[in-house]
């Protein structure tokens, strides 16, 4: 079964034969294709929202390391149901937390306003923040001047658009479009050195390729970085919560999604920006939690005075999930034949 290949004086190597190769190559290959589609169909993504009641300065560090287990919050006890890509902010007695919320009964995100006790942690109040006809997600928050506003992802709508908070009615209200005519993925905005930055991922390359566009004012006009992308890699470009500094210098989350999405969080240290300039490095990676009720990811990371809200999800098998998948896996061989 295998040939022999003259290398030198006394010494001989093995090589198999050529169709041998091609044919452990066709097998892994299959092989990792029946892997694929067993994880998809069987394994489904069910996230939540934590709360680590700690400041960013107690627990982040160079290098990799796990974060605190969070506070798991109890929002919907429905299997198909899950809360991600959590955004918030605190007063004396409350967490006040805008999400994505998702059913695979019905699959399309809208966005729920949270109001969590403090003390104890519990629900107080769920409102329905903004629902399109299209799928929302990643709610971004940021205050300026007294008011909270909110930049969520509207990449199915084709604008980026800018929302103010109304904390009484817990809802999004519309006050401006900020970029016509794009697909913006997990869009940032943020004022630093003089310039409103906004920051995204284009939907043709969801995890890989990072844009940033800024302006002198909140609403605009917002011109596009003279080297968009400013930045393309897996590992650390796709937004995953608000810029934030520490010690004086300006750090960026971003999702590590070298293994798969929203596997971990990358923590980028900021070192130059400006219109025709961009640098950052990774300063830390941070996992999920040491045996963590939600242990198999983490893709927002949101820090706010005294806490960090999070989000963390597990694999399992969820039966509507599973239907949606079916049905489209067969829909797809029927059309190729």
């Amino acid at each position: 079964a295998f040939m022999s290949v003259a290398n030198s004086p006394g010494t001989a190597i093995y090589k198999l034969p050529g169709n041998l190769f091609m044919m452990r190559f066709l097998i892994k290959i299959a092989i990792n294709k029946v892997q694929f589609h067993f994880r998809d169909l069987f394994l489904t993504e069910k996230w939540s929202v934590g709360i680590i009641p700690s400041s960013i300065e107690s627990f982040l560090k160079p290098g990799e390391s796990s974060v605190p287990e969070p506070v798991w919050l109890i929002i919907n006890s429905k299997k198909s149901v899950y809360h991600a890509d959590c955004f918030g902010f605190m007063d004396n007695a409350n967490y006040h937390i805008i999400c994505e919320e998702y059913d695979y009964s019905n699959p399309k995100g809208f966005l729920t306003y949270l109001q969590i006790e403090k003390s104890t942690f519990e629900l107080k109040k769920k409102r329905i923040a903004l629902e399109k006809d299209y799928h929302l997600a990643f709610p971004y928050l940021f205050e300026y001047e007294g008011t909270i506003y909110c930049v969520p992802e509207n990449s199915e709508g084709k604008n980026v658009d800018l929302y103010r908070f109304d904390i009484a009615i817990g809802a999004l209200i519309f006050e401006h479009t900020l970029i016509e005519n794009i697909q913006a993925v997990d869009p940032s905005l943020f004022f630093h050195n003089g310039y409103w930055w906004l920051f995204f991922t284009d939907r043709l390359s969801t995890n890989e390729r990072l844009h940033v566009w800024f302006s002198v004012d909140l609403r605009g006009p917002y011109t596009a970085h003279a080297n968009n992308p400013v930045k393309v890699d897996v590992r650390s470009s796709r937004p995953a919560g608000n810029p934030f500094y520490l010690n004086g210098k300006l750090f960026r989350p971003a999702q590590d999604c070298s293994i798969r999405s929203g596997r971990r969080i990358c923590i980028n240290e900021v070192h130059a920006l400006s219109p025709t300039v961009f640098e950052e490095s990774v300063y830390s990676i941070l996992n999920t939690a040491n045996n963590s009720q939600f242990p198999d990811g983490m893709h927002t990371f949101c820090v706010t005075h005294g806490a960090v809200v999070v989000d963390g999800k597990r694999e399992c098998f969820i039966w509507q999930a599973f239907k949606n998948k079916l049905t489209k896996k067969i829909s797809k061989i029927l059309k190729l034949k």
